[in-house]
């Protein structure tokens, strides 16, 4: 329809690229902190044909222009966040959106209690949290992420095929 999309935590850019493929009218922006994923990301989209619907930025969740995007992407990224920025950078996400805008958000969520932790399906938080937590990463319960979205002035919230290991859902603010 011709939106501006932003992918946070873009990384090297593959799904922001294969977006902006499928998506010619629409505008697509992604952001990484670090620089050497945005150059990266760079370099795939020279591959691609740079395509003119696209551009990827050295940025921080918490740098996003006010009303600035329709659509934010936050894919597999949160729990990556630093704790002590996370709702900053959701609020700056929740600002950026246009009227009507909404954030589609996925991230594995951790068990609730130790009965969960201790079933089948628990392997894979279990394996990200034990081998990303020493570089700050957190995983949260599903109701510690739907307080955090609510904190930070997300409202509706509709759960796309979420489990209760990981949380995929449409976010629109209050």
């Amino acid at each position: 329809r011709g939106i501006t999309v932003m992918d946070v935590g873009c990384s090297a850019g593959h799904s922001t690229i294969r977006l902006a493929e499928e998506f010619p009218n629409s505008q697509f922006i992604g952001i990484d902190p670090w620089r050497e994923a945005i150059e990266l990301a760079n370099m795939h989209a020279a591959e691609h044909g740079n395509p003119s619907n696209l551009v990827f930025q050295n940025m921080c969740a918490t740098q996003i222009p006010p009303d600035s995007v329709d659509v934010v992407i936050l894919n597999d990224v949160l729990h990556e966040m630093d704790v002590d920025v996370r709702g900053q950078a959701l609020g700056s996400i929740r600002r950026s959106l246009r009227t009507n805008g909404g954030m589609f958000i996925s991230d594995p969520v951790a068990p609730a209690t130790h009965s969960d932790f201790l079933k089948e399906n628990a392997k894979v938080p279990a394996i990200t949290l034990f081998f990303e937590s020493p570089f700050g990463a957190k995983v949260h319960t599903q109701s510690e992420l739907t307080d955090l979205l609510c904190t930070a002035g997300f409202g509706e919230v509709t759960k796309l095929e979420s489990s209760e290991l990981d949380f995929a859902a449409y976010v629109c603010p209050k």
